[in-house]
């Protein structure tokens, strides 16, 4: 059996996730040489996704995926992103699961 799933992506992230993930406080700055920067919250990326999934076994399956992501702000207006980043990134995998059948 194979699955095909997917379709547009949008991300959101607090003011607190902005700040961890794209933030520089000035100590990073003048370790780094990047511009200070401190985000707010808002909408971290839209884009496009999709995966192919089939069942090699039956306990088994095992998929691929991509996903076209660009940064929106305030992702991408982060120095981190400006000056050493690209605001669009592209996501590719391979997975696969195995389903255990525990009797008790």
């Amino acid at each position: 059996t194979v699955r095909i799933s997917g379709g547009p992506r949008v991300s959101f992230a607090s003011s607190n996730y902005f700040d961890a993930y794209y933030g520089v406080n000035a100590k990073e700055a003048a370790a780094s040489g990047l511009s200070e920067y401190h985000p707010g919250g808002g909408v971290k990326s839209a884009g496009l996704g999709g995966a192919i999934t089939w069942q090699v076994t039956e306990p088994m399956t095992a998929s691929v995926f991509t996903e076209y992501s660009r940064l929106m702000e305030p992702a991408s207006d982060s120095s981190l992103v400006k000056e050493r980043g690209d605001r669009n990134q592209w996501t590719f995998g391979v997975s696969t699961t195995y389903r255990f059948n525990f009797t008790m």
